[in-house]
């Protein structure tokens, strides 16, 4: 014991040495010394090691970093033989910058093989949570670390700062990672695959196995922890989770400061790398957390007032709300501040992770995140798209991609009714206000997708109607078919086609599909009301067809079908 505290004592001198090779040997050892050693470690061990040992390593290396920010990392004495050093590391400021990345990445390594080890000191044997209104050492420790990883993450810098800041949101996500209920291994994939082969002499040759194995044999079993430490872990958990929503409020900043000043907000390339880094983790924690932390009333049995969800745009989430939304609204802030460019044609990468995480979550039956793609979905839905199905120019690809994943998700049947009525609302209320808009008069009115998404969600508020007398889901669906009502005398309504002088009812074949649906779906206390708006179709129909001898044909199709 003693041995191993002076071997680590020595090695923290070293790992701030002037020379960037010594103390980056001198880091990648220290914290293999505690890899190796650390379940022999006592309780005042683990809090000298992290208190006194790594944060003073971290801290002296950053303030390296601006002791020698401009000094060249090559020596001034000349010599005949000239080496290159690459841009990233050509100062000593820059090198450093390095060595604390790597003081990040070793506390990584340190939380991830001893976090449960780590986590027992919270309980001193005594029962109680509160000790006299002190917190124990590792509370504090670990929101010093949060800290750190917030501060690297979130720095500026481009190319120079990548790796530190790819570390800092790696250790960001990890903290959450390993605090929630289930731990980090809920995120691993337990599948392995096996190919029976060794190395014998230099060449693979088969093997046979010595015996049959347990399939859960390589799983670690997630350590039972008293009440003491559970509660404990609750609350390291909840705070890492605020230092997340702690960086989704930094980069919805930095977008607003950019949009306030009149510039386009267009990440650097190293920034949407590093949100990559994020999103690729958050969609882990996602894994982690989805049964328990994440866990969601996907029939709103809970629910007696949706009115909070049925406001378009939706309103922000709070510290009161569920964390699956703030979770959500963590994904949909980065998957909107990482575009590469404002006229993009593809997804960036980190775009396309939180397109995943949403869709992950929307194949589990996730009401937020089907809420939240239908936003994200924009005008998408109402514009005309390329034969081939890809969007048109000038249509924000994160909304076209968006919208495609909910239309996919859309239809699986593990979809409750109550969700599919809710989306069917909001896509419904999106329509009516996209209405003269010149985003969508530009790329051209579409009805094909929003029927489709009324087919199938008129369907289901047939099916809820049948199930539900009073109360709050009555009241969903009475707004559901207010929507309905107004969209459908909308477009039956006729209007002049841009560039021309022509009446008309556009899409009317999508239309016939629209019609039917609402008269077979309609309850009967708004069958009236509906009838009659058939009705003036009708009229609308002929009177086109009088003025519009080309659309004639369309017209008594629609007609028919009202």
């Amino acid at each position: 014991s003693a041995s191993i505290d002076r071997a680590l004592s020595k090695l923290v001198v070293l790992c701030f040495d002037t020379r960037a090779e010594v103390r980056n040997c001198a880091v990648n050892t220290f914290f293999s010394c505690i890899a190796g050693r650390g379940n022999s470690f006592t309780d005042d061990q683990w809090s000298t090691c992290l208190c006194e040992m790594v944060f003073t390593v971290y801290d002296k290396v950053s303030a390296g970093i601006g002791d020698d920010a401009t000094e060249q990392a090559t020596p001034g004495k000349k010599s005949r033989y000239q080496v290159s050093v690459h841009h990233s590391r050509d100062s000593a400021g820059k090198q450093w910058v390095g060595t604390q990345a790597l003081v990040l990445r070793g506390l990584c390594r340190v939380l991830r093989n001893f976090f449960s080890k780590l986590l027992e000191t919270t309980d001193d044997g005594t029962g109680k949570v509160n000790r006299e209104g002190q917190t124990p050492w590792f509370d504090d420790a670990w929101n010093k670390i949060l800290g750190y990883a917030f501060d690297a993450s979130t720095l500026s810098g481009g190319r120079d700062t990548l790796e530190l800041r790819t570390a800092g949101t790696e250790l960001l996500v990890l903290c959450a990672q390993l605090s929630c209920k289930q731990g980090i291994q809920a995120a691993i994939t337990p599948a392995r695959v096996g190919t029976n082969m060794e190395v014998i002499n230099g060449a693979l040759r088969s093997v046979r196995s010595s015996g049959k194995s347990n399939g859960n044999s390589q799983e670690p079993l997630r350590h039972s922890h008293s009440l003491v430490t559970e509660t404990w872990r609750e609350n390291l958990f909840l705070d890492s989770f605020d230092v997340l929503d702690s960086f989704r409020e930094h980069l919805a900043s930095d977008a607003a400061n950019l949009h306030e000043s009149g510039l386009h907000h267009t990440l650097e390339p190293t920034q949407v790398q590093v949100l990559s880094k994020f999103a690729d983790e958050m969609g882990k924690l996602y894994e982690c957390c989805k049964n328990d932390e994440f866990a969601e009333d996907k029939n709103f049995d809970d629910d007696d007032d949706f009115s909070k969800l049925l406001v378009a745009p939706r309103p922000k989430v709070g510290d009161s709300d569920p964390l699956v939304a703030r979770f959500v609204q963590i994904v949909s802030t980065v998957a909107v501040e990482s575009a590469s460019s404002p006229d993009a044609r593809f997804l960036s990468q980190a775009q396309r992770s939180c397109i995943d995480i949403l869709r992950n979550m929307a194949s589990d039956g996730s009401p937020e995140a089907l809420l939240t793609l239908s936003e994200l979905s924009g005008e998408a839905f109402f514009v005309q798209r390329e034969a081939d199905g890809r969007a048109k120019k000038g249509v924000d690809i994160l909304e076209h991609e968006a919208s495609t994943v909910l239309e996919q998700e859309f239809s699986k049947e593990t979809l409750s009714d109550d969700i599919r009525v809710m989306v069917t609302h909001r896509i419904l209320a999106a329509f009516l206000e996209s209405l003269g808009s010149p985003e969508v008069a530009e790329a051209g009115l579409w009805y094909k997708l929003l029927v489709s998404f009324a087919s199938t969600g008129l369907e289901s508020a047939k099916r809820l109607h049948n199930r539900t007398g009073s109360g709050s889901k009555a009241q969903l669906l009475s707004s559901m078919w207010e929507k309905v009502t107004i969209s459908l005398n909308r477009v039956l309504t006729p209007m002049i086609l841009d560039g021309t002088k022509v009446i008309s009812i556009p899409n009317s074949e999508d239309l016939v599909a629209f019609v039917t649906v609402v008269a077979n779906t309609a309850p009967p206390r708004r069958r009236e009301e509906i009838c009659t708006i058939i009705a003036q179709g009708c009229s609308k129909c002929l009177h086109v067809a009088r003025e519009n001898p080309s659309a004639r044909d369309d017209m008594l199709r629609l007609f028919t079908a009202c």
